[in-house]
């Protein structure tokens, strides 16, 4: 047969695959900068930091790779992003390290293993639990049966809150509501607390401080040591005195690392000039938000699941990895 009947043919029984089995066969074919001109990140909402850092990181892949437009995504963040960029919807994606983990071995809340690599162990996230001053709400305890803010479903606030509440032994009301909705609701006296997990200072949190006087929660030790015996991934940590307005001491708390991961089949050379155009360019995400100034190549290879061969090979040359 001759060589361009062949490629018709083939061409053809492609269209017939994706017809039948739609992104079956995305998952199949692998990525490449040539073949996929547009790349799509996943983040989370508007008023958290995935949103900036990844709308950051899409002008630098669309200024520095040729042939490449990136744009970034508003979802529901770290479980939908998993879902999505496995499934082969977006490029890359950006979720914290146990739902990522979850996802790579189709644990709950996932029901089938996703196929799932790192690029780079991002800053680490905290969970900041707010309320009004006025509320009379003091201590963790004291939610106890209150109307929480845990996020949305499809993001790991609500993993993160569940774990905290089990370790202090509380229930609460749950509202499913993204940062800003719940900041509003804040505002308005509809809601209790919110359960926020970004990096600080966040910019919802900085919103409401400026329009009512907020306290931010502190985990007791009891709470920090219970968690943590139980979800290791999460680590002791602090919210510095100063970081919103009327917050006189320091407050402790939990965090978590952020990790920004691609589907198995990206193409690697794409993945390797993605994580060299972040790193070469990683000024323009500080400039956006202070989260960025963490990011450092001897912390990005610490991730919960395998390095892409792409993102190892920056590393590699940037003496990150032997």
């Amino acid at each position: 047969m001759p060589r361009e009947e062949t490629m018709a043919t083939t061409t053809k029984a492609l269209k017939r695959l994706t017809g039948a089995f739609g992104i079956a066969v995305v998952a199949l074919v692998p990525l490449t900068a040539s073949a996929q001109e547009r790349i799509t990140i996943g983040t989370g909402s508007t008023g958290g930091v995935y949103y900036p850092l990844g709308g950051g990181m899409a002008e630098i892949f669309s200024k520095t790779i040729d042939g490449v437009s990136a744009s970034a995504e508003v979802t529901g963040a770290s479980i939908e992003n998993s879902r999505r960029v496995g499934s082969g919807e977006m490029t890359l994606g950006i979720g914290n390290a146990n739902t990522v983990y979850f996802a790579k071995n189709g644990e709950k809340p996932f029901r089938q293993a996703w196929p799932l690599e790192a690029v780079a162990a991002l800053y680490p996230s905290t969970i900041q639990i707010i309320v009004r001053s006025d509320s009379g709400i003091e201590t963790v305890a004291d939610l106890e049966g209150k109307r929480v803010a845990v996020g949305p479903p499809g993001g790991s606030t609500r993993v993160m809150a569940d774990a905290v509440f089990e370790g202090a032994g509380i229930d609460v009301q749950r509202e499913y509501l993204d940062f800003t909705e719940a900041t509003e609701a804040l505002k308005d006296r509809n809601l209790d607390a919110s359960v926020v997990l970004a990096a600080f200072p966040t910019p919802t949190v900085i919103d409401l401080a400026t329009t009512a006087d907020i306290k931010v929660l502190p985990l007791d030790e009891d709470v920090l040591t219970k968690t943590h015996e139980k979800y290791p991934y999460y680590i002791a940590g602090t919210i510095p005195a100063g970081t919103y307005d009327g917050q006189d001491g320091d407050v402790a708390t939990l965090n978590i690392w952020n990790i920004l991961f691609v589907n198995e089949a990206t193409d690697d050379d794409l993945v390797y000039q993605m994580t060299k155009a972040l790193f070469e360019n990683i000024a323009e995400l500080q400039a956006i938000h202070p989260a960025a100034k963490q990011i450092q190549p001897e912390t990005a290879i610490e991730t919960p699941i395998a390095l892409s061969p792409g993102a190892e090979r920056y590393y590699r040359e940037a003496g990150a990895l032997d």
